[in-house]
């Protein structure tokens, strides 16, 4: 079920990409702004009208489970979701260190002109 999703998601970003922000990109950042808040507010209407405003819930399999330890009883959906919460910042912060190792810190470019050391004072 993901794959058919994740093609009909990628030709949706494909044709917008192609269609709506490629012809804004050598306009003012104020446009490109203006542009992409627009399109943020039909997608989210848009989505409003289908599937209403009215949260859904998901039941899964484990969606009455416990754990009990001694005294304590956790709700499994809290449980999986705190490790999932805890795998996915362990995941960026791999992944900002890492990125922040591999780029070693340059000096900005400086406009002054460049001075010539011929000795002579």
């Amino acid at each position: 079920m993901m794959v058919p999703i994740s093609a009909v998601l990628f030709v949706l970003g494909y044709v917008m990409q192609r269609g709506l922000i490629n012809p804004f990109i050598n306009r003012p950042e104020h446009s490109q702004f203006m542009l992409l808040v627009a399109v943020a507010l039909i997608l989210v209407n848009g989505l409003l009208i289908v599937f209403g405003p009215d949260a859904q819930g998901v039941q899964t399999s484990y969606s009455f489970a416990s754990f009990a330890a001694g005294p304590l009883i956790v709700d499994a959906n809290k449980a999986y979701a705190g490790v999932a919460a805890i795998a996915v910042a362990a995941a960026l912060f791999v992944s900002s260190a890492t990125r922040w190792r591999a780029r070693p810190f340059a000096p900005a470019p400086t406009t002054m002109p460049a001075r010539s050391w011929s000795g002579s004072t």
